[in-house]
């Protein structure tokens, strides 16, 4: 029995950074903004700036599409992101860096009901879960972007009741310069 639905992607898809500006955004106008598929989700959409998905698990992940895009950690910190959800729940994530190693976030992003903003400064955070390393290896998790202090990907993994329709209006990795003032209106 097939446990996952899978939306395959084009790899190479991404969003590029908006011009003069120290940001990296996911506004969910394509599914190509997803990497490969939604695990564990179902009834999976990307309309109106929305990826919408509906948990068939307590949890269901998903990976940005970075394409061949590099971010260095220490200028990409400032995570954003709105998001909707009828119960409360919690958020949790991986980065991934260039040298293929993952590693999440030691805490996770409480989340309420209905529409709301968050925002987390990634370089205050500790990232100490190993996932994926190279056997042998001896590496430095303890902050976002690790040893290399570099970003090539990022995994968003939602805690929900199983049956829970959540949707993410946007995400975005910035150096917290500058006030994001495109935040979109509340969707009914």
């Amino acid at each position: 029995m097939n446990y996952k639905k899978m939306l395959m992607i084009s790899l190479l898809a991404g969003m590029t950074a908006a011009a003069g500006a120290a940001e990296k955004a996911w506004n969910f106008d394509s599914i190509n903004e997803v990497f490969g598929y939604v695990d564990e989700g179902e009834n999976i959409t990307c309309a109106d700036g929305n990826l919408a998905f509906t948990l068939k698990w307590v949890r269901s992940w998903f990976r940005l599409n970075f394409g061949e895009t590099v971010l260095d950690a220490k200028q990409y910190h400032l995570l954003k992101f709105r998001f909707y959800s009828p119960v409360s729940g919690r958020i949790t994530l991986f980065y991934s860096s260039p040298d293929k190693e993952m590693a999440n976030m030691d805490r996770q992003i409480d989340v309420a009901e209905g529409w709301n903003e968050y925002e987390v400064d990634l370089k205050t955070m500790t990232f100490g879960g190993e996932v994926h390393s190279q056997k042998g290896k001896d590496k430095n998790y303890k902050r976002w972007g690790g040893e290399l202090e570099q970003i090539s990907g990022m995994r968003i993994d939602a805690w929900f009741p199983k049956g829970t329709t959540v949707k993410f209006d946007y995400i975005k990795l910035s150096d917290g310069k500058e006030e994001g003032a495109d935040s979109k209106k509340d969707k009914k």
